[in-house]
């Protein structure tokens, strides 16, 4: 096992937002959250936000349209910061039962503010908003969040549907939610070595995943399926449940489908979907050929799912926390001094939690909270694996650094397609850099790491990609069972992976590890987007470095005000066909070509 010095390792720390969840601090300002969502729920029934809706757009109606998005912005300036702040405690620590206590009631007033988000863009739906934004200067400066509201409001139900559906949400999907998160993140692994059974994290057992010694994958491989398979029954029951949900109000709202929900989150079309698609499916190959070569330089025939992870060069460099930090300052300064000031501040003020302990979320992540702060939760072990997930992660908080200076309403949520683009730059940055400083076996590690990211991101995304459409036509007729959700798992494996992993040593409690799946609708391709973009835009960097920063930088600041589309053709990119997305996964072949010449 991969020793973890913790004395290195930071906790984040929380009491520069609050002292402490208990403090008059955190109180007071729980209970100002709590009011800015009453207050503006009582402005909307006041103005009749929603219902009945207007017909006539006079001054009256512009004027307390102006009104509403004043108070909106207002609201989520208070609710969402509180709102993260409960998700992170929760995040380090899901035995604490005061924080429990805390996130429960919040998220009750927070399903509210849900619902208002509702009845506005179904007030919307019924205004001309080409009139209102040439009679309105506020509604013009918002012409694209009220723009989508109004799409979104060709799909919404009646005001008393919506309000009830949000209602039974906190005791359904996000009652599941709630489950799904106590129970994985107090999951034991339970393996066998040197003749010991040991209890071990997940982010522990990852470790082992990743041990020199087959034998010990092996075990930690069959610890892990067994460890799922005692979560298998109620992690079913929840999937079920929340899924059924998304149905039931697919139907309700006249979707032609769950997909549907995601492409108008994501703010792309279904053309721009199906090219990155093709793509993909044309890439396949090379990846099973990265994992062949793996294969080889591990005297194996084949992999197994186990075989995934490991460590080819058994020399490779130890990464320390205090060598971490300075790549990522080095090659984050190298490319813009504020980028790299950025990183000092978030290393310097503690904003990272990077120790692993029992009761903490295995998924990294990154939060805004107030102002231009973050909060970044990882599991640091000293491989380049988890530098370059630090990088992706300190990625997320320079682009809500960019995006802090909008307001709320114009910054959040960053749809999912553009939210990995800083976060894959970023990680490309100090992957480039450590490449250039190491020897052989290293960079060996390094590529090899990073490929297997990239396999994760295109070819797993796909397996769970085809799982969840396959999941929702058949939760259309029934219940899926244990055995039925894990040999749907299977087969949509052995169609991304083909040759390139053994049919016989797949995983298939994929579907209970996929936190993704229980949170949000299709919340899968956005990272093989995400990564295929950022890439792309890499290239522009390299291709034009002088020029690209100004454009990259305004690029991160309108990630909430423009589609994915438009902002790409700002760099003369054409997301809609196939050959862009080709371009990406090019550079990825033209990786796997050096690292079989590196290993050769």
């Amino acid at each position: 096992m991969i020793h973890i010095n913790t004395q290195t390792l930071p906790c984040w720390d929380m009491s520069g937002l609050y002292p402490d969840i208990e403090s008059a601090e955190f109180t007071s300002s729980l209970q100002v959250s709590i009011k800015a969502i009453d207050e503006f729920e009582a402005l909307c029934n006041q103005y009749h936000v929603g219902y009945p809706l207007p017909t006539i757009l006079d001054k009256n109606t512009v004027a307390r349209l102006e009104k509403v998005l004043v108070h909106y912005n207002e609201t989520l300036e208070t609710a969402e910061p509180m709102h993260n702040y409960l998700r992170c405690l929760m995040a380090v620590d899901s035995f604490n039962q005061t924080v429990r206590k805390h996130w429960s009631t919040f998220q009750v007033v927070y399903a509210r503010l849900s619902l208002l988000k509702t009845r506005f863009s179904a007030w919307l739906g019924s205004l001309d908003i080409t009139q209102l934004i040439a009679d309105s200067p506020l509604a013009q400066e918002y012409s694209f969040v009220l723009r989508q509201s109004q799409k979104q409001s060709q799909y919404q139900m009646s005001a008393q549907e919506e309000s009830l559906a949000a209602e039974l949400q906190i005791t359904g999907s996000q009652a599941w939610l709630d489950l799904y998160n106590q129970l994985t993140r107090q999951r034991r692994v339970l393996v066998e070595i040197d003749g010991e059974t040991r209890s071990l994290l997940p982010t522990e057992a990852q470790q082992l995943g990743r041990h020199h010694d087959r034998e010990i994958r092996r075990r930690t491989y069959e610890a892990e399926i067994a460890s799922w398979e005692q979560l298998a029954v109620p992690l079913a029951a929840s999937l079920n449940s929340i899924k059924g949900e998304t149905l039931t109000l697919v139907k309700r709202r006249g979707l032609a489908s769950p997909l549907e929900i995601a492409l108008n989150r994501d703010h792309i079309n279904q053309t721009t979907l199906d090219a990155m698609l093709i793509a993909v499916r044309e890439a396949l190959p090379d990846f099973r050929r990265y994992l062949h070569i793996r294969a080889k330089v591990l005297g194996l025939p084949i992999l197994a799912w186990y075989d995934r992870g490991a460590i080819l060069n058994e020399q490779g460099e130890v990464w320390s926390w205090k060598r971490a930090v300075n790549l990522i300052i080095e090659q984050f300064t190298a490319y813009s001094p504020q980028l790299g000031q950025m990183a000092e501040r978030a290393f310097r003020d503690k904003w990272i939690d990077a120790l692993p302990r029992a009761g903490k979320d295995s998924n990294g992540f990154c939060l805004p909270q107030r102002g231009d702060e973050s909060r970044i939760l990882v599991n640091y072990t000293p491989v380049f694996k988890e530098v370059s997930t630090l990088a992706h992660e300190l990625g997320h908080a320079y682009h809500y650094m960019k995006l802090a200076q909008r307001p709320m309403l114009q910054r959040t949520p960053v749809p999912l397609t553009l939210a990995e683009t800083a976060s894959i730059f970023c990680e490309t940055l100090v992957r480039q850099g450590a490449l250039l400083n190491t020897n052989k076996g290293e960079q060996i590690n390094i590529l090899d790491a990073y490929l297997s990211s990239a396999c994760n991101l295109v070819v797993d995304v796909y397996s769970v990609f085809t799982f969840e459409q396959r999941l929702f036509e058949q939760r259309k007729h029934t219940t899926l069972s244990v055995d039925a959700l894990n040999q749907m798992m299977l087969t949509a494996q052995q169609e991304a992976y083909g040759d390139g992993l053994d049919s016989n040593m797949l995983f298939p409690y994929q579907w209970g590890r996929m936190l993704l799946y229980y949170i949000e609708t299709f919340y899968n391709y956005p990272y093989t987007f995400g990564l295929l973009f950022g890439l792309g835009l890499y290239a522009c960097y390299k291709a034009e470095p002088e020029s690209f920063r100004t454009k990259y930088d305004d690029l991160l600041t309108l990630t909430g005000m423009d589609c994915a589309a438009e902002l790409a053709a700002r760099f003369n990119i054409n997301i809609c066909t196939p050959d862009f997305w080709r371009l990406g996964l090019n550079l990825i072949q033209q990786d796997i070509e050096r690292f079989q010449v590196l290993v050769s």
